[in-house]
């Protein structure tokens, strides 16, 4: 995948949804999508982004006509989470500062406590103006947002290794290319998934070469999940359920795979080796223990789905040689990379996102 930036959706979420057989050529389409995709939902929504960042914001010096009274408003890039907020030099000590609105976050505002200092804005500095109010902390509307998604082996990860290892995964879909994942402070983004040995073989009796045979014994279903895609000899299988402590729930012959028989002691594989880049968006690559836990970014629902629905649109129409009937009005010259489903979706970004979005300072 490109690393240009990140991704609200990944590329298994979108192989899942055109469920079709998967290529190196496929593959770079939808990377391209995605990026391309991602990008547009970003415009769509005013300029606001869907991602966790942890840096400084400045500000210049308030005037008559930059702020509101003893309010800050951050505008188009929501507020997370503070670590320090410094006016001309001083840092503001906690409860000296509000974030707004109380249903966050995300933050829009930062309002001064009229108590702890009173007409702080409207006293100026005694040096520069230009970036005399900074904000450190994470950015980006719903950064707050994580899931569970597997956790690291016994081997741990060391500082600059840039190929981490899971021993589990509750989140498939998420622990993939472009995949935005959190281990401790340490954000990484998954650039390729590679097939390993998970250490869980078939169980006693097998699985028959048969499209009825849909239940597959396995000597252990620890670190598996619904959703997942596992390789049993030449045969690829959708992990549909996992039936209790030692059974899983099985679509057979997977992306144009062979369907075979599988004996006891067969190994089963899993894509949990991730080729990750290490310490991005403000954060720094450190090790991490055994068994650390790994969470990933979820971004808003509805910035997800519309992600993966334009880029579903644009890989028709790549394959389709530009030429394809995607859009509402008969194809992508018309339509932009638009789906008669994407389009919608896009739309619906715009009027939830954007129509708040203001730009200014304080």
């Amino acid at each position: 995948m490109t690393t240009s930036r990140p991704w609200y959706a990944t590329r298994g979420m979108v192989i899942h949804a055109l469920d079709t057989t998967p290529t190196p050529r496929l593959a770079a389409a939808i990377d391209r999508a995605l990026t391309a995709a991602s990008t547009i939902v970003d415009e769509r929504a005013g300029g606001k982004f869907f991602y966790p960042r942890w840096e400084i914001r400045s500000w210049d010096w308030p005037d008559a006509e930059a702020y509101t009274g003893r309010r800050l408003h951050l505008w188009s890039v929501p507020l997370t989470q503070v670590t320090a907020i410094t006016v001309a030099g001083t840092v503001l000590a906690a409860g000296s500062y509000h974030l707004r609105p109380l249903s966050g976050p995300p933050y829009d505002t930062v309002l001064l406590d009229q108590d702890t200092l009173p007409g702080y804005w409207s006293t100026n500095p005694t040096t520069g103006v230009e970036d005399a109010v900074t904000i450190e902390g994470l950015w980006g509307h719903g950064a707050d947002k994580t899931a569970p998604a597997g956790a690291l082996t016994a081997a741990g990860i060391t500082d600059s290794a840039t190929t981490l290892l899971l021993g589990a995964v509750s989140q498939p879909l998420r622990a993939d290319v472009g995949g935005i994942l959190e281990i401790e402070d340490e954000i990484v983004l998954v650039t390729e998934a590679s097939w390993v040995d998970t250490t869980i073989d078939v169980g006693a009796g097998g699985l028959a070469a048969s499209v009825q045979a849909t239940v597959l014994p396995v000597t252990s279903t620890t670190g598996l999940s619904p959703g997942q895609w596992i390789i049993v000899g030449g045969e690829k299988l959708l992990i549909v359920d996992v039936l209790g402590a030692a059974s899983l729930l099985v679509a057979r012959a997977q992306h144009g795979t062979v369907l075979a028989s599988h004996a006891g002691g067969d190994a089963v594989l899993a894509p949990w080796s991730l080729t990750v880049e290490r310490g991005v968006l403000g954060t720094t690559a450190v090790a991490h223990a055994a068994s650390t836990p790994v969470s990933a970014h979820t971004p808003p629902g509805l910035v997800e789905q519309a992600t993966i629905a334009s880029a579903i649109a644009q890989v028709l129409d790549q394959t389709a040689g530009y030429a394809s009937p995607a859009g509402p009005s008969g194809g992508a010259q018309k339509a932009g990379v638009t789906g008669a489903g994407a389009g919608y979706l896009l739309d619906l970004v715009t009027s939830t996102y954007a129509l708040s979005t203001r730009r200014g300072a304080i």
